[in-house]
């Protein structure tokens, strides 16, 4: 009887332990192999160090500078395809929009893991999607974007948000910047990616199981 309770009690707290890691975010980070040529409507990626600047739909190069959590084939160090950006004039993406982002290809390759792009979020700067912000070294410029990741081998797919970063030193006026442009530029970007959460229904029908299982370890501890 003790041997049996012990049994239902291991596989319980096994089950509430893994529960929370269905919905552990997965943080990724990428810096530019090169810089990044901003215009008013477009974000040009160097295709490496002394490179060309690749117009959409082209690629350029980053390089993985983070990652945390489990990422299949991702590694710090790791180099990756970004592609070049012509801004759409309304900064929300709507779904049907595909120019300037060619059609099943995805907008950051990893290998196995390929983010696709879905939306470029709003901004505050005349009508695109740039955020800027003032620092002490300068004005910041960043853009928001959404996504999916497919996992070309499992074939399965992860939702992301993703952050762009540049920051301009010695310009502190926005009016400046914009006469400037366009600018080349280091850049940054930082991935979040939220596995899916297993809907009440599957949580249910994964406690129906375990109930099984420690009632079937319950006739075995007896029979013993």
């Amino acid at each position: 009887m003790m041997l049996s309770k012990r049994l239902v009690l291991t596989v319980v707290l096994g089950a509430l332990a893994s529960i929370p890691s269905f919905g552990s975010t997965i943080d990724l980070g990428i810096n530019g192999v090169g810089n990044a040529e901003v215009g008013p409507n477009f974000i040009f990626f160097q295709n490496g160090f002394g490179g060309a600047y690749t117009p959409a739909p082209g690629f350029g190069q980053a390089v993985v500078s983070e990652t945390s959590g489990a990422l299949p084939g991702v590694t710090p160090g790791q180099t990756a395809q970004i592609q070049s950006l012509s801004l759409a004039i309304n900064p929300i993406r709507p779904p049907q929009f595909t120019n300037p982002y060619t059609p099943g290809v995805p907008f950051l390759n990893l290998g196995t893991e390929q983010f696709f792009l879905t939306a470029l979020l709003a901004g505050n700067f005349d009508a695109t999607p740039f955020i800027i912000t003032q620092t002490s070294n300068g004005l910041v410029a960043q853009f928001n974007v959404d996504g999916y990741v497919l996992n070309t081998t499992t074939n399965t797919t992860t939702n992301y948000t993703g952050t762009f970063s540049a920051t301009f030193n010695g310009i502190t006026d926005v009016n400046a910047l914009a006469s400037a442009l366009p600018i080349t530029t280091p850049y940054s970007a930082t991935f979040s990616l939220s596995p899916a959460v297993p809907e009440p229904g599957s949580l249910f029908l994964m406690g129906v199981g375990l109930l099984g299982a420690g009632l079937v370890a319950r006739r075995k501890a007896r029979r013993a």
